[in-house]
């Protein structure tokens, strides 16, 4: 995001033309993209939603895209068979690890 820090809660409108919204990655691409980055499968395995989240906030501001949020995270964990948890202290994902 060019430096600048948010003030708000929505970031600055885009400045695209009607020929560049076509070429826009969707928010649901951007998870993709970092659930292929950053997390590997791993049926044994227990990752807090906590990590999962610090992760791609600091994978969202390295390559300037936006954040997304727990809701969509939680979406495409499911659709790839990891199932939420609850331990005493933490809430996370069963079947994913980070790299």
């Amino acid at each position: 995001m060019n430096d600048q820090k948010l003030n708000g809660k929505h970031p600055p409108p885009l400045d695209v033309s009607d020929d560049d919204v076509d070429t826009l990655p969707t928010i649901e691409a951007v998870v993709e993209a970092f659930l292929a980055d950053s997390t590997s499968p791993d049926r044994a395995s227990f990752t807090s939603t906590a990590d999962i989240m610090a992760a791609a906030r600091a994978w969202c501001d390295d390559r300037g895209e936006f954040r997304f949020g727990r809701r969509l995270l939680a979406k495409q964990l499911q659709q790839r068979g990891c199932k939420p948890q609850r331990t005493n202290t933490q809430r996370g994902w069963r079947g994913v690890r980070l790299r």
